[in-house]
């Protein structure tokens, strides 16, 4: 995750942690710094989650992501971050759940989206559910490779049956 991919109020958070871990930070004080910050912002929550799931540390991305879930409340991002995190846990029907969250939001135009959806009803052996993700995605970019590949492979799989 890079610095500029934070929102103003992501940044604002971040920079005052980090002041604090500077002015007052010593080897057994800066866990109750972390604790008094760490606790209260959702939004620090997600940037560790993302963190985690970026180096594969999957347990720990789980317990950041369910922290976060349960300070932030319908979030489109927090719902989509938590079905990815499932999903690289191996755990298909719980992300399928937080993917599904996501459909109520506006935003009708992440192509990821689609696409980890499609792959998580693959997973949940709904093959016909994952050619429609699939058709979903290239509604919106008719030449996107990987939808392209993935709805191909899967109607290999539908003609083999």
């Amino acid at each position: 995750m890079l610095h500029e991919e934070l929102n103003d109020r992501e940044k604002t958070i971040l920079r005052s942690i980090i002041q604090q871990f500077i002015l007052a930070a010593s080897p057994v004080g800066s866990r109750n710094i972390t604790k008094k910050f760490y606790s209260n912002y959702w939004e620090l929550k997600y940037i560790y989650t993302q963190i985690y799931l970026k180096l594969k540390m999957i347990n720990f991305a789980i317990d950041n992501i369910e922290s976060c879930l349960k300070l932030c409340k319908d979030n489109y991002s927090v719902y989509k971050l938590a079905g990815d995190i499932y999903f690289h846990a191996n755990d298909y029907k719980k992300s399928e759940e937080f993917y599904m969250k996501c459909i109520s939001f506006e935003d009708k135009n992440d192509i990821d989206f689609y696409l980890s959806l499609a792959d998580v009803s693959l997973k949940n052996k709904r093959i016909n559910q994952s050619v429609n993700y699939f058709d979903l995605a290239l509604k919106i970019d008719s030449k996107h490779n990987l939808a392209l590949k993935g709805k191909s492979n899967v109607l290999s799989l539908l003609n083999k049956k």
